[in-house]
């Protein structure tokens, strides 16, 4: 029971406040006001938690919400890459270069 609220509750917690930026990514097709530096830091900071997790004893559970912090901020890279890029008419983008793939609409 321990695990499930300990652990489990607040990595959904975090993965769900994900999806606000996910949906403007993908409706908006842009990556405006979207902070890579920001995400650079959370990213350390989580990476450095799993880390000490991890060599004091503590296990993958106990990891498990800053391991979802990380995953998660992969995504968003690989979506805020890929928006640049079509955007920039590579990967392709549409002749105006804005507009999202038809997938996305």
């Amino acid at each position: 029971l321990i695990g499930v609220f300990g652990h489990g509750l607040p990595s959904a917690f975090f993965a769900l406040g994900f999806l606000p930026q996910l949906r403007v990514f993908v409706k908006a097709w842009s990556v405006a006001g979207y902070s890579f530096g920001i995400t650079i830091l959370d990213v350390v900071g989580s990476a450095a938690n799993t880390y000490v997790l991890l060599r004091t004893g503590g296990g993958w559970a106990e990891a498990l919400p800053f391991l979802t912090i990380i995953g998660l901020h992969g995504v968003l890279v690989a979506l805020a890459v890929w928006i640049l890029l079509t955007a920039r008419g590579g990967c392709g983008a549409s002749e105006k270069g804005t507009d999202p793939p038809a997938s996305a609409a």
